[in-house]
């Protein structure tokens, strides 16, 4: 849609509210503005154009312009039935925080192509992730952390703040971190992580996720188990006593998808956790 004026073309469209509700909210100039790359040449233009013409400020300092989202690599549109909500992800099982894992794995400039696929490896990595905080917390070993191992938890932290700062580049932030994870998990392998190395490297954990925003936290906080819960692992506990695996494996399989609880049976002993 385009008209002729005597100023020159014009672009009817919803540009006027876009300036009035940023300025009622954020003010007559602000910092970051977001969009996605439609609107380079048309809304955002205009938006620049009658707010610095109404102000005769400049409106904003920087542009943020994401490219699209395709789902199996079509673009998204009513007609496809192909557009899912957040919502609709969480009635199939899926966790807000998977998808969010998902989205900051590809670099906003990137297209980025929705697949369920893909959506499980998020949610499985983001898992591993978890994981990885729970084994750090339940380290018992005392003992102080060595330079060197402060030296090189560093240099993974300071690494992923330099992708954050180039251009927001959250791929290349997520590789120094799962770098962390791995030369951790080598170290876990081998005994030698102590109370207070793990309570670093939880540190930096803590901090990479101010900026990730994947609720970190919530692995490191003390969880009750229900009394319910607890009477059908020793339910659980006999059957496998007596080699009823089969009782087993269907108690485990009742209580993480009646509670949301994960049962794992590990060298040391049976384990659980709350489905991230």
């Amino acid at each position: 849609m385009v008209w002729d004026s005597e100023w020159g073309r014009g672009f009817p469209g919803w540009h006027i509210e876009c300036s009035a509700m940023s300025m009622k909210y954020l003010g007559e100039h602000f910092d970051i503005h977001c969009g996605g790359v439609d609107h380079i040449p048309i809304h955002h233009t205009n938006e620049i154009a009658q707010s610095e013409a109404a102000t005769g400020k400049k409106f904003v300092n920087y542009w943020f312009h994401v490219e699209f989202l395709t789902v199996n690599n079509m673009k998204m549109a009513k007609s496809l039935g192909n557009i899912y909500t957040v919502q609709d992800l969480i009635d199939k099982g899926y966790s807000p925080l998977a998808l969010r894992y998902f989205l900051i794995s590809s670099h906003y400039r990137s297209p980025q192509n929705f697949t369920f696929e893909a959506l499980d490896n998020a949610k499985n990595t983001l898992e591993s992730v978890y994981a990885f905080l729970r084994n750090l917390k339940s380290v018992q070993k005392e003992g102080g952390i060595d330079k060197e191992t402060i030296t090189e938890l560093q240099r993974f932290q300071r690494a992923f703040f330099d992708e954050m700062n180039n251009d927001l580049n959250t791929p290349g932030a997520l590789r120094n971190m799962h770098a962390l994870i791995g030369y951790e998990n080598k170290r876990l392998s081998e005994g030698k992580v102590t109370k207070d190395e793990a309570k670093k490297a939880i540190e930096i954990m803590l901090d990479f996720d101010t900026i990730l925003g994947l609720d970190f936290q919530k692995e490191l906080e003390e969880k009750s188990m229900p009394d319910e819960v607890a009477k059908m692992l020793e339910e659980r506990e006999k059957a496998r006593k007596e080699k009823n695996f089969e009782k087993a494996d269907a108690i485990r399989k009742e209580i993480e998808e009646k509670y949301g609880i994960v049962i794992e049976d590990t060298k040391e002993g049976v384990k659980w956790h709350y489905k991230a």
